[in-house]
């Protein structure tokens, strides 16, 4: 987004001289092993690995288009925002792990999503190769002027 077209929304957006408005995006981390300590650095996959994402939120085009610069090689398995996840889900995985038929194969999936997988019954060759992408925010401007104003906020109200 372009600084005229910030400027632009800012003013339709504000209704006082006070008021202030930050734009900001989504921001992925390093993906790490869901229950584990290890972490996947994307820039080292080859372009043919497999990478399958597993997606139960609102529209993952964003997640998959991030992935893609990483791998040729992409299947999403999407559903649903906050899908709760089956065991006729987990045997499509299993099954999708299966096809894939590079040497090394990723499942990567959203933290929202992890947390409901991780108390499933997942077969070990599963668990071990599903990796969390965590997302932050970030802003395009002004990030510590936002920090300062929630700081000035909490010490009105505290």
């Amino acid at each position: 987004i372009r600084g005229d077209e910030m400027d632009r929304i800012a003013k339709q957006l504000s209704t006082s001289a006070e008021q202030k408005v930050f734009f900001s995006y989504i921001k992925y981390g390093v993906p790490y092993l869901m229950g584990g300590n290890s972490t996947l650095n994307l820039e080292n996959l080859n372009r043919d690995d497999s990478i399958i994402l597993l997606a139960g939120i609102a529209s993952p085009v964003q997640m998959q288009n991030y992935i893609r610069q990483y791998s040729d090689n992409i299947e999403l398995l999407e559903y649903g925002d906050h899908h709760n996840f089956s065991v006729s889900d987990l045997n499509r995985l299993e099954e999708t792990v299966s096809k894939c038929c590079s040497k090394n194969r990723y499942i990567i999936t959203t933290e929202k999503d992890a947390a409901r997988l991780n108390s499933m019954n997942l077969a070990d060759h599963i668990r071990q190769n599903i990796y969390v992408l965590p997302i932050e925010a970030a802003f395009i401007k002004d990030g510590t002027i936002f920090d300062n104003c929630i700081i000035e906020h909490l010490n009105r109200y505290i």
